[in-house]
């Protein structure tokens, strides 16, 4: 595994955190853990609504959310280092949840899409969502 401590590239986290309200502890301690630096954290399953964000939230990051409405499963959330340029950011909140954004790191601009599907919901429904985000 590269270090997310090498500054050459964009270092991203990814995880389906199954409870953001009962692994946010769970979380800090592994990031704490080796003093862990990634530009980008990206949540699934998150498990909360958009106006309980601000109780999770991460020193030196930026949070973007798509919550479910209809449920208290799924979400999405992702995590931006405050340094990074953040653009063009779209919110999915229908038969998926998603967060869509663009980020300039060493004068590139990076989208990144961060996705979560309920099982619930069939494959065409997670297929439409890369319509609405291009």
């Amino acid at each position: 595994m590269i270090s997310p401590n090498n500054r050459d590239g964009l270092q991203i986290f990814s995880l389906n955190i199954r409870s953001l309200r009962a692994n946010f502890n769970l979380l800090h301690l592994y990031l704490d853990k080796d003093n862990l630096m990634y530009d980008v954290i990206m949540l699934t399953e998150t498990w909360i609504g958009e106006g309980e964000l601000g109780y999770y939230q991460i020193p030196g990051y930026s949070s973007y959310i798509s919550s479910r409405i209809d449920k208290r499963s799924g979400g999405t959330v992702i995590y931006i280092k405050n340094e990074l340029i953040i653009n063009n950011v779209k919110y999915y909140n229908e038969e998926c949840n998603a967060v869509q954004l663009t980020v300039k790191h060493n004068n590139k601009n990076i989208t990144l899409v961060s996705v979560y599907r309920d099982c619930g919901h069939g494959i065409p429904a997670f297929l439409k969502v890369r319509y609405y985000i291009k």
